[in-house]
């Protein structure tokens, strides 16, 4: 049987390819290295078992300890450091603290730093953790029930008036709770100009805000002249007033300024209650039924509006007061005011506040009736002020609209 000769996988004639790698640069390094001995080895591991108890001792004080930031920076220096495995079962109780923990308004939960780094460990450890900030409420169920109570009528735009709303309520929590005065400087004058390019001076996410904003009041405005109403044009004056009233806020914030008197602090903070950014956009959504002659009389602050932002304004500060008070930023309350005017206690400013509460509605009922208005106009005013009363009747329903759950999905959710 013939045999064949060696196959040939590269021909004599063809050059291999070849490529040039540099060389370990530990050499034979490790073939002439002699570890530790045994006992170098032994001693190692005990001083390790040290170190490891005196962290597990450290941990568990931390444990035991209400300081939010301390115990999320221990879990990340855990991590960074690669010993976590040793401290899984107390990195557990760490997280599962960290998670349920409750701002008291003292832990820096309005810290971006802070927020992050909770955000980054839960949702690493696969917690459900809501990627929005906390300095700003979330109403919008609660904003559209409030509007359902002022225009109740179908053809008022409620969604539309939602909406700017929202916006409103985001600049009386971003002035109180979280910009800077600089940044709240920037931002109105930003505002005020209509400028995109303005924005790009502000941070990262107060410049989003801003874009949005923008965004969605121009939209608005262009839906409402293609539906004919007349009084488009004002939803982007309005947006602007309110963001230069909160921003007047944020002097007495930072100055720690209190009024003299109650006139003063309502001459002051009544253009910053929500009872009169409703009333303003609910006079929009009317469309034709109000002419311009009625418009710039709401914009004069007659007896009727002016009632209802005074019922609004102090059935919100008596509610509210104490738990403002915890913090140490905040704006002073006409509560406040009347304890430094009459020099009275708490219970005292409040029964002074309520006696002024029952005037307001006296000057309400009085203009409703000898006003030669659109009856829908006066409407509005009423029920701005009859919804404050319901949603501040003992509590800040508001803020706190975990009471009035029940009764938003009684008209919601529930079949009648």
């Amino acid at each position: 049987m013939a045999t064949s000769g060696p196959v040939l996988l590269v021909s004599q004639a063809q050059q291999r390819k070849s490529r040039t790698y540099t060389p370990s640069p530990w050499g034979d390094f490790f073939l002439h290295h002699v570890p530790c001995t045994p006992s170098q080895l032994l001693s190692m591991k005990e001083r390790a078992k040290v170190k490891e108890q005196q962290v597990r001792q450290m941990i568990h004080e931390t444990i035991a300890s209400s300081d939010l930031l301390r115990k999320m920076e221990l879990v990340d220096t855990l991590q960074r450091l690669g010993v976590d495995y040793h401290y899984n079962e107390e990195i557990d109780q760490l997280l599962c603290s960290i998670y349920d923990h409750h701002d008291d308004g003292g832990d820096g939960l309005d810290d971006l730093y802070v927020t992050s780094l909770r955000f980054y460990l839960l949702r690493k450890h696969g917690y459900t953790i809501s990627s929005d900030l906390s300095f700003a409420r979330d109403r919008m169920v609660e904003l559209h029930f409030w509007m359902l109570g002022v225009i109740h009528d179908p053809y008022c735009s409620r969604i539309m008036i939602v909406k700017i709303f929202v916006f409103i309520s985001l600049f009386d929590d971003l002035m109180d709770n979280y910009s800077t005065t600089e940044e709240s400087n920037v931002f109105t004058a930003t505002m005020e100009r209509w400028d995109e390019q303005m924005a790009q001076q502000l941070p990262a996410g107060l410049k989003a805000l801003l874009v949005r904003i923008f965004n969605a009041t121009n939209k608005i405005e262009e839906e409402l002249k293609l539906q004919g109403n007349m009084h488009a044009e004002l939803i982007k004056k309005m947006v602007i007033n309110s963001a230069k009233f909160y921003h007047a806020e944020v002097k007495w914030r930072d100055e720690h300024f209190v009024p003299t008197s109650l006139e003063e602090h309502l001459q002051k903070s009544i253009p910053t209650s929500a009872c009169m950014q409703m009333a303003n956009l609910a006079l929009v959504s009317l469309g034709n039924v109000t002419t311009r002659e009625d418009v710039e009389w709401v914009f004069t602050f007659p007896k009727i509006i002016r009632g209802a932002c005074i019922v609004g304004r102090i059935a919100n500060d008596i509610v509210s007061h104490e738990r403002e008070q915890a913090s140490s930023d905040h704006v002073a309350s006409t509560v406040q005011t009347c304890m430094k005017q009459y020099n009275v206690t708490i219970k005292e400013a409040n029964e002074k506040l309520r006696a002024v509460i029952e005037e307001a509605w006296m000057d309400i009922v009085q203009d409703s009736l000898e006003q030669e208005r659109p009856r829908a106009l006066l409407d509005i005013a009423i029920n701005v002020a009859r919804v404050a009363d319901f949603m501040y009747k003992r509590e800040d329903a508001y803020t706190l609209s975990f009471v009035i759950k029940d009764i938003i999905a009684s008209m919601y959710i529930y079949s009648v």
